[in-house]
């Protein structure tokens, strides 16, 4: 099957997203391709700064991600034996000088991606494919061909382009195949970060006691571990780092 489209954006996370949402607002022809079925369960990221506050601003959804968001104040660590253990110190949230008519907020990147998704899929003027998976693209003298493939029944289809939109992250096919090297080591750090969930007031006592409270392992080797701000009274992640040495 074989379709003519403007632009063909590679990639569904808050980048593709925010993209075809930016083409809507202009009335630009667009298609969407992501290979995952849906928008990330995982909460990966947990802020949203001012900038892409004022964004968010500009096209009417900053209210529904402060919906998702912990309350002000809540940007802080304190680092502990243990979360219900001895604190040995406490950083300070950064302050609101109101240079802005928004504030950065804590919020996961799961929620934000589910937000971004429900305003794109609102166009008039595109179309966001997930289930879709990039395969390749062939440059030609007035346009771009790119092949893609539905993931559960194999159909491909052929779209003609005049762009191609990279935002498939940092492991980009779209990038390795345009022969855009990154620079820099490929490898800053081998990170693990897992989704708990439980009512933290049944172990502290209080919700907000928990809201930036860390564990550091007092161990000398290269891994460490905490668990960081939750996502929200009943869910936080706990991550792990595996530092590079040079």
């Amino acid at each position: 099957m074989q379709r003519k489209i403007p632009v063909v954006i590679v990639g569904g996370g808050p980048v593709g997203l925010s993209m075809a949402i930016l083409l809507q607002r202009f009335g630009v022809e667009f298609v969407l391709l992501e290979r995952s079925a849906t928008t990330t369960d995982h909460p990966k990221a947990r802020g949203t700064y001012t900038r892409t506050m004022e964004i968010f601003r500009q096209w009417g959804i900053d209210g529904l991600m402060k919906r998702h968001a912990l309350p002000d104040g809540s940007d802080f660590f304190s680092f502990c034996e243990s979360m219900t253990g001895h604190e040995w110190g406490r950083t300070n949230p950064e302050p609101n000088i109101g240079h802005s008519p928004c504030w950065k907020i804590i919020q996961s990147q799961d929620t934000v991606e589910s937000e971004l998704l429900d305003h794109a899929r609102k166009s008039s003027v595109g179309k966001v494919l997930f289930g879709h998976e990039f395969l390749h693209f062939d440059e030609g003298a007035n346009s771009i061909t790119v092949t893609s493939r539905q993931v559960a029944t194999g159909e491909g289809t052929t779209w003609q382009a005049q762009y191609v939109i990279a935002a498939d992250g940092a492991t980009s096919a779209v990038r390795r195949q345009a022969g855009i090297e990154m620079r820099g080591p490929s490898t800053l750090a081998v990170m693990a970060l897992t989704a708990c969930g439980g009512e933290v007031a049944t172990t502290t006592g209080s919700t907000r006691s928990i809201t930036s409270r860390c564990r550091f392992s007092r161990s000398s080797s290269s891994r460490s571990g905490c668990i960081s701000r939750p996502l929200c009274s009943t869910r936080w992640p706990m991550k792990s780092t595996a530092r590079c040495r040079s």
